[in-house]
Order: structure tokens, then C-alpha cells, then sequence
């Protein structure tokens, strides 16, 4: 039997392990990424309605145009207007996305929107509170020529905060797993920044000092990432966005899309005069063909385009609210599903791979101890095969002279003789034998904490073996069974000591040590020494066997 490692049982079960957890892990994502997108969907369908609720409310006078400008720019898409389209087709806006000033949550009731626009900044603050709800809004206008400090208890934060509306319309409609493991992703990666010192110099946005904060309350992470670009000799480091997709400077890598500062340029090229129309009449678009968005039947338009895996979508629709009409425009980018869900992702692929080769280690324990289990016992079958042939060689000699001198023999004192001498040399056959049957029933001792030294002393007295014993100690053992390799030991080392030599065991907390002076210049292992090593296996110990300068040495250690 051909000896194999562990590594040969376990090989082919982690390659199967592994795909596995690599067929569980794209199914997972495929799913994962088709529930994603089918959120995003279903949430920007839930923007619209949250906008068609406002414009209803602003139609009936429940709320005025500064509560939309604070709801609108707090869930921030890339660009929006809002506007009443008038007898003549022209647009009374009601809110249209203002790309000069930085909208800056102090709290839900007060805001501080920072620009360089110096018209905005003339008008100082401004305090509005909703006819019918009450509800107080405070805007204060604030320019920075120089980084500043805000106190960070106000928890100031900006984030793309469109996106995280939208998915969470999508979302929470219909409660799973997908759910969960959004949630989790939101909260360890979703872009979104507590702002403690920034300015707005012409079209960038220049931050200070920033920190990653809780989806929560909007405090600053306990074990969050920090930036802090108040240093001079920094600027070139400084984060700016001036994209659609509000692009960060490589040398931070935060999250990209927190804030959009700039027009979506790319998207309005590509769709050329639809969007930013003055007047209804100027509307018309082409798909397959001519379509008019007008009064009829027709009544938005869509166009969706993909940029390094951001999905930005535009959109422009007429609602009809009480008798009055109203313009939706709306341009806004969603994060790549692979940017939004990366840090779970790499977790669940290092989970899986842990959890597979675990499995693939476990799997691989019960074949391979089978295996093991089954080659020590052809090994010492090999072996007692050989002891034995060598053992029983020469009392077959010795039984075949004394038959013959018995065969020739007169006397009847003689004949007692060598009839007794053959008895004795089948009994001494017959206790090899079974000692090796006894050897090979037991392969699984109970082992119990036992003295050394007693065994040895009891096997002493059973063989008449004189021995001199040095320490002791407390070992795992079955006390029958470990007892049988000691007097296997003790006999062999009786059968090469010298007749002036006296058997000594030093008993150490390393090791057990056997030992006498022999006459003999070669040793071979015998029965007993193979029953011995394999007693001593199940024990969890091994035998070491020389002969070298005419001491005769076992050396019984633990199995390492």
C-alpha cells in the first residue's frame, strides 16, 4: 500500500469546495445585482411620487417653494426642476437645482447653504415656516475665503442622498434577505460624509476637514476613515467634484458619489436641446421615430445612459395637478452595483472561501484517518510477518533437532527431555501468537492516567526480570494493555543483556528510557518489539530501538 499525506485526501475536495463557493458566490451576486437594479428602478419610480406629493401640496398651499428648495436639495439628484407651466407654455419654476451653493444639514430645520454667489450671500439668512403644517425652515448663506471650522456637534453632512431615497423606495417594498444585506452595505460603505470644515471657491468644492459618518444619527464613525486637507502644502490633495458623478482625486479614495456641483454635461450632450427648454412648445424629442410631448397622450419622455458603470437616468414628464400643470425634469446618477456593494462582497467571498476549505478539511479527516488507520495495520502486518518468519525460524530448528534426537532417543529420562524442551518451545510460540491476536483486537484502549512505575514493577514480577527504576510519572494509559508492551521490552531486553547486566528504566518527564549491556553487536526487531511499537501507537507514543557501543536501548517518547 503506496503511503499518501493528508494533502492527497484534501486536495481534491478543496478544488471541488471551491467551485462550489464559486458557483454559490456568482448565483448570489446575479441575484443580488438583478434585486439592485430592480430597487433602483422601483425607486426612482418612488421619487416621482414623492415629487408629485410636494408639487400637490405646493398646488394646494400647504407648503411654499422654500420647503421644496430645502426637501430637494437634501435628497440631491444631479439636476431637477420643478415648474408651473403657464397659459403660454412658458415655466414659473418652483425649484430648479442651484449649482453655486453647497446645501450643508445643521438639522432637518436648519440649513446653511455655502456659496460664492454674492447676490445669495447679500441676502443674509432667511426664516419661512409652512402655512398650513407650520413647519420652521432657517437658511443662512455662508462664503468661506479661508478653511473654517464648524462645530461638529451640528453634525453638517452632504451625501447623495437621491440615491439613497431611491433605494430605499425600492427596497423596503418587499422585505428579504436583499434587504438585510443592503442595509448592512449601507451603513459600512454608503458615501455619505460628516463635514467639519469646507469652502466653495468658483465651481469646486474644497473640503477640510471630513470624516466618514453613521447612516444613523449622521455622527462621526467610531472606526471611520478621516481626512483632513486643512495642511497648505495639501492643496493639490484637496477632494473637489465638478462631474455629475462628483469625481474624488485618486490619492483619497472615498466614496465617489457624494455631491454634484456641476452640471451633468456628458448627459446633456448626448441628448442635445430636450432638456433645459424655456418653453413646453420647444419640447420634441425622437425614438423609432417622432414623438411630441405635449398635452395628448404622451406624457414624459425618458433617456437612460451608462458611464464606467454609473447608470444615469433623465427624464422629463407633465403632471397634471388640480387645474394647474406642472414640468418634472430630472437628471440623476445611481452608484455601479459592484461600487455599492464591494465591501460586502469581498466578505462574503473570503467567507465563502474560509467556510469551503473548512468544509473541504473536514470532509477530507474521516478518509484520510480510514486510510491511515488502514495502512498502520498493513504495516505492522508486514512487520509482525517479518518478525515472525525471523522469530519462529529458530524455534522451528530447534523443535526439528530435538524431534530428531527424541526420534533416536532410548533412554526414557532423555526422551522426557526433548519432549519437554518441544512443549516448551510451542508454548513460547503460542504466547508470541497470541500476543499479537490480543495486539490486534485492541485498537481502541481506554486511557486512563496510570503510574509508570507500577506497570513496570508489576511486569518485573510477572517475567521474574530483575530491574532498577529511576522517577515516575502519570501517563494517559490502559493499564492491561501497556502493561503487555512493557513485558514485551522487558523480555527482549533480558534476551540480549549479559549475565553480569542488570536491566535499568529511567523514567523522565520527556521520555522513558530502557536500557542494559549486552553482548551482542547486532540487534534485529523481533515479535515483541513490533507488538510493543504498536501498543505504544495507540498510546500516542513511539519506540525508539539501538544498539550502539554494546548497551542495548528502548526509548519510549511521546508522538510528536
Amino acid at each position: 500500500m503506496k503511503k499518501k499525506g493528508y494533502g492527497s485526501f484534501l486536495l481534491p475536495r478543496l478544488i471541488a469546495g471551491l467551485f462550489i463557493g464559486v458557483m454559490v458566490f456568482g448565483i448570489t451576486v446575479l441575484v443580488i445585482r438583478g434585486r439592485y437594479n430592480d430597487a433602483i428602478s422601483s425607486g426612482f419610480r418612488g421619487y416621482d411620487t414623492v415629487i408629485e406629493r410636494l408639487l400637490e401640496s405646493y398646488d394646494k398651499g400647504d407648503i411654499n417653494d422654500m420647503f421644496i428648495d430645502m426637501y430637494c436639495n437634501f435628497y440631491h439628484p444631479d439636476y431637477l426642476r420643478l415648474a408651473k407651466i403657464n397659459d403660454d407654455g412658458s415655466f414659473s419654476t418652483v425649484y430648479e437645482t442651484n449649482y453655486d451653493i453647497i446645501p450643508v444639514s445643521r438639522g432637518i430645520h436648519d440649513w446653511i447653504y455655502v456659496t460664492h454667489d454674492e447676490e445669495l450671500l447679500s441676502e443674509g439668512s432667511i426664516y419661512s415656516k409652512t402655512r398650513k403644517t407650520e413647519f420652521e425652515i432657517n437658511i443662512s448663506y455662508r462664503k468661506c475665503d479661508e478653511l473654517w471650522d464648524i462645530n461638529s456637534s451640528e453634525n453638517h453632512y452632504f451625501a447623495n442622498t437621491y440615491d439613497m431615497l431611491s433605494l430605499s423606495e425600492g427596497y423596503y417594498s418587499n422585505p428579504e434577505l436583499f434587504v438585510l444585506i443592503t442595509e448592512i452595505t449601507g451603513n459600512v460603505y454608503y458615501p455619505q460624509l460628516a463635514v467639519f470644515s469646507y469652502y466653495v471657491d468658483d465651481e469646486y468644492l474644497h473640503l477640510g476637514k471630513v470624516s466618514e459618518a453613521n447612516m444613523g444619527y449622521m455622527g462621526e464613525k467610531p472606526f471611520g476613515k478621516k481626512w483632513d486637507f486643512t495642511d497648505e502644502s495639501k492643496k493639490d490633495l484637496y477632494m473637489y467634484s465638478k462631474s455629475e458623478q462628483g469625481d474624488i482625486l485618486d490619492d483619497y479614495p472615498t466614496p465617489t458619489v457624494f455631491v454634484s456641483i456641476k452640471h451633468p454635461d456628458a448627459f446633456f450632450e448626448q441628448t442635445g436641446s430636450t432638456f433645459l427648454t424655456d418653453n413646453i412648445n420647444d419640447l420634441s424629442v425622437k425614438t423609432n421615430g417622432e414623438i411630441s410631448l405635449d398635452y395628448g397622450n404622451t406624457r414624459y419622455y425618458g433617456y437612460e445612459m451608462n458611464t464606467d458603470g454609473y447608470r444615469t437616468r433623465g427624464k422629463i414628464e407633465i403632471l397634471e395637478i388640480g387645474e394647474n400643470k406642472y414640468l418634472y425634469e430630472i437628471i440623476a446618477t445611481s452608484m455601479p452595483f459592484y461600487g455599492f456593494y464591494r465591501p460586502v462582497l469581498i466578505f462574503y467571498a473570503v467567507f465563502l472561501l474560509i467556510l469551503c476549505a473548512v468544509i473541504a478539511m473536514l470532509a477530507a479527516v474521516k478518509p484520510y484517518r480510514q486510510y491511515r488507520k488502514a495502512y498502520e495495520n498493513n504495516e505492522f502486518k508486514n512487520n509482525l510477518i517479518d518478525s515472525l518468519a525471523h522469530n519462529l525460524k529458530t524455534p522451528l530448528q530447534i523443535i526439528g533437532g530435538y524431534a530428531e534426537n527424541l526420534k533416536d532417543a532410548t533412554d526414557e529420562k532423555e526422551k522426557t527431555h526433548y519432549s519437554d524442551s518441544i512443549l516448551a518451545k510451542i508454548n513460547e510460540m503460542n504466547a508470541d501468537i497470541e500476543a499479537i491476536l490480543k495486539t490486534a483486537e485492541n485498537n481502541n484502549p481506554v486511557l486512563k492516567n496510570g503510574s509508570v512505575r507500577e506497570v513496570f514493577e508489576e511486569a518485573a514480577e510477572k517475567t521474574g526480570t530483575e530491574i532498577e527504576i529511576n522517577g515516575d510519572k502519570m501517563i494517559p494509559m490502559d493499564r492491561e494493555y501497556f502493561c503487555q508492551a512493557v513485558l514485551c521490552l522487558l523480555d527482549n531486553a533480558a534476551k540480549y543483556k549479559t549475565e553480569d547486566s542488570k536491566t535499568v528504566v529511567k523514567i523522565s518527564p520527556k521520555d522513558i528510557v530502557i536500557s542494559n549491556r549486552t553482548g551482542k553487536d547486532k540487534f534485529t526487531p523481533g515479535t515483541g518489539i513490533a507488538i510493543a511499537e504498536r501498543i505504544l501507537e495507540h498510546h500516542k507514543l513511539k519506540l525508539k530501538t539501538e544498539l550502539k557501543d554494546g548497551v542495548f536501548e528502548a526509548r519510549i517518547s511521546k508522538n510528536s
